[in-house]
């Protein structure tokens, strides 16, 4: 009998502390919940008209807006610039998202030398987070330079861009 007095504490305790912590998770769980609509985090997706470019070639674009794979409706405004292979901007554009959507484009420059170019394109809204959420994709150009030297390696006439990769 003095046993179950000394363990009747212990139970009660014991089951104190499971029901708080219960209570703690529920309550992190819907502050998660009220934090992420709170602060939504966007996503960019874009589609290009090419997956390779020449110097003097335009860049279209058309971008998509979402949060949670849902149309976002946070920003109205896409950020794009064109950066160069040592991370300088070439080029910024802004356009106006209607219906979580942008179109754009960039022109590279007919001297255009380095064998890729990036896009990045953020909003604000994403400014206000880490910059490793912003959309950046780079593209590749083929320069007079790129299918001389991979035509003179195969050894033919044909330019490189035409052969099979291997």
């Amino acid at each position: 009998m003095l046993s179950i007095r000394i363990a009747k504490p212990y139970l009660f305790l014991v089951f104190s502390i499971l029901l708080t912590a219960h209570s703690r998770a529920q309550s992190i769980d819907s502050l998660m919940v009220a934090r992420s609509a709170r602060f939504a985090i966007e996503k960019i997706y874009i589609h290009f008209d090419k997956s390779v470019y020449r110097p003097g070639d335009t860049i279209w674009y058309k971008a998509y807006l979402q949060v949670n794979g849902r149309p976002s409706e946070i920003s109205k405004t896409l950020y794009a610039e064109l950066v160069d292979s040592a991370g300088h901007v070439q080029q910024r554009n802004t356009a106006p998202l209607i219906a979580a959507m942008a179109n754009g484009n960039f022109v590279l420059r007919t001297d255009w030398k380095a064998q890729s170019v990036r896009i990045r394109a953020y909003t604000a809204w994403m400014k206000n987070g880490d910059s490793s959420f912003f959309y950046d994709q780079q593209l590749r150009v083929i320069t007079s330079a790129t299918v001389s030297k991979q035509g003179s390696e195969k050894g033919g006439d044909t330019p490189a861009i035409f052969s099979r990769r291997r």
